[in-house]
């Protein structure tokens, strides 16, 4: 990697090669709103708006993270029966006769 461009060569899985950028949460937002002003301070306010929303707490202990494991387990578990619940919904709503 060059690492005065932050860029560096990418090859796909067709053999292309292209040109790959690396960039950092600052340079991102430095490149997205360019000199404007106004324009900056509209995608900043948007972004810190977007991280309040759903802020997500890192674990600062053992017991933290295995309380967060078990709430992501159960919540997976949830997940998993609605699926598997409007798959079989889905499945008997089309031998219906009307």
């Amino acid at each position: 990697m060059n690492a005065l461009d932050f860029s560096r060569p990418y090859k796909t899985s067709q053999g292309n090669t292209y040109e790959e950028y690396l960039l950092s949460h600052h340079e991102l937002t430095v490149l997205l709103t360019g000199y404007s002003i106004p324009l900056r301070s509209k995608v900043l306010k948007r972004w810190e708006e977007l991280e309040l929303q759903n802020p997500f707490k890192i674990p600062t202990n053992f017991v933290e993270a295995l309380k967060l494991a078990v709430t992501q387990s159960e919540e997976n578990e949830k997940l998993k029966l609605q699926i598997s619940l409007t798959v079989f919904i889905n499945a008997n709503l089309s031998n219906l006769t009307l």
